[in-house]
């Protein structure tokens, strides 16, 4: 658990680096949960892979 969440604070601080204050995060996957709590701001979308599939091969 620790590791997940230093992970996750490394990749923000490198996104501040990157864009300032200028970004969104997604959190997606079965983890997501585990680290929300540090990632208030955060989108939470567990199926964000099967919703950009969704549309980009649409069934009908």
């Amino acid at each position: 658990m620790l590791m997940l969440r230093g992970f996750v604070l490394t990749q923000l601080e490198m996104a501040r680096q990157y864009w300032g204050k200028d970004f969104v995060v997604f959190l997606t996957g079965g983890d997501a949960n585990l680290v929300s709590g540090i990632v208030p701001d955060a989108r939470v979308v567990p199926d964000l892979v099967f919703v950009g599939l969704a549309m980009a091969c649409p069934l009908s």
